[in-house]
Order: C-alpha cells, then structure tokens, then sequence
C-alpha cells in the first residue's frame, strides 16, 4: 500500500515512515526538507513541502498520485485563530484534491490537532 506521511522526519513520523516500510509498504515522506528525510531514512521516497502553505487542491495533487492512505504526524500549533484558520485551508484543500480519498473514512475526518500541553 502506498502511504504518505505528512511530517515524515518528526519524532513520531519518522518512527511512523520506519514501521511502515519494515511491514512492507511504499511509504513517502513529507516535510520541509527532502534532503533531510533522505539523510535520515534513506530507503523510502521524500517530498518537500511546508503543509500549511498547500492553501489548493492543484498543490497537494501531486503529492498524492497513487496514495492510498495519508497519516498526518505534522506537528501543528493550533492555538491562535490564525494558525486554525490557515490549517482548515489546508484540510479542506487537500481533501478536495483527490475526491476519491476526500470519500474515504481514512482522510474525511481530517481535523487540526488539539493544542500542546
């Protein structure tokens, strides 16, 4: 299964990108650096993107040719109405992207994180 990890080099995602590939799937990383990921797990496949600027569906298109689940381990701070706003953008931008994931109970219920303790 291909599956793309949205902040693939963080502490949570790059141990998500590790598992993923160790059981077999076509994993691709994304975070702001693409250099990074592939220094730090060079066996799968890194995207460079900073998610909260992906405001459009053209531009999560490519990032989502061929997946089939997302898992979103991007560490986002939701604590201003702002930082809120710019994530439901996001979201909703990347959901309407693919329709056929935006159906799906995997990717529906995409929602900003809660705040850090």
């Amino acid at each position: 299964m291909r599956v793309l990890v949205l902040g693939g080099y963080g502490l949570i995602g790059l141990a998500l990108v590790r598992a993923l590939h160790a059981a077999g799937h076509d994993v691709v990383g994304l975070g702001r650096s693409a250099a990074l990921g592939r220094r730090l797990f060079p066996r799968v496949t890194w995207c460079s993107a900073d998610i909260a600027t992906l405001q459009h569906p053209a531009a999560w298109r490519s990032l989502l040719d061929g997946v089939e689940v997302v898992v979103n381990a991007a560490p986002v701070t939701v604590s201003t109405p702002v930082n809120s706003a710019r994530w439901q953008r996001a979201a909703s931008s990347a959901k309407s992207a693919t329709p056929e994931l935006g159906d799906t109970p995997r990717f529906q219920d995409l929602a900003p994180p809660t705040e850090s303790l």
